[in-house]
């Protein structure tokens, strides 16, 4: 078994998720999370990971903490990860949920995700968990030097997986994926700012 799925087999999807979405648990499909969000399903938030490939020297910036499932993973995988959302009760809920577990590698903020984190930058990695009509240049500023960073990137009905590697020189080089479907991401990039439905 690899560290990823020992990642996935130590955290409990079932743990993060409201009550009233518990029984969904099992399902490898997004399940709501309150405020017209979802946490994704499982197969895919394995899929950004292993492109990812964080290990225990990595700093992570995650842009979406939504319910801090996919948070627990990155903070088991890798040396630090800063998480950014948008949404504050949901941050709240998942910084009750993480610190029950004592995961002490992990800082919160609340704000537009499409800005980063620039005090902590740059970031070996940087995945986007909501759907966004482009990658910020503030993102793509903050991410170091062979770098990945992954999100969908699209329209309101289509994204597809969109990875940027930053190479030593600083150019990127951009690779699509497979077409997914996330809720929007809310902030300076988002469809609500007028940009492609």
């Amino acid at each position: 078994m690899d560290r990823v799925e020992r990642a996935f087999m130590e955290i409990d999807r079932k743990f993060f998720l409201p009550d009233r979405a518990k029984r969904d648990f099992l399902r490898d499909s997004p399940v709501p999370i309150g405020y017209d969000q979802t946490t994704s399903q499982p197969s895919l938030i394995k899929k950004m990971i292993r492109i990812l490939n964080p290990d225990k020297n990595s700093t992570v910036l995650e842009i979406g903490t939504g319910c801090g499932y996919q948070t627990a993973l990155l903070a088991k995988l890798s040396k630090k990860v800063y998480t950014v959302e948008i949404i504050p009760e949901l941050l709240d809920y998942a910084r009750g949920k993480l610190n029950s577990l004592k995961l002490c590698n992990i800082d919160f903020k609340t704000g537009d995700g499409n800005l980063g984190w620039a005090e902590f930058s740059p970031f070996d990695s940087i995945i986007i968990s909501a759907g966004c009509s482009s990658i910020s240049a503030a993102l793509v500023d903050q991410l170091a030097a062979n770098g990945t960073l992954i999100a969908p990137v699209g329209t309101k009905r289509l994204q597809y997986l969109t990875v940027l590697k930053k190479i030593n020189d600083g150019k990127i080089h951009k690779k699509t994926l497979d077409p997914v479907s996330f809720v929007e991401l809310i902030g300076e990039t988002g469809w609500n700012n007028g940009n492609p439905e």
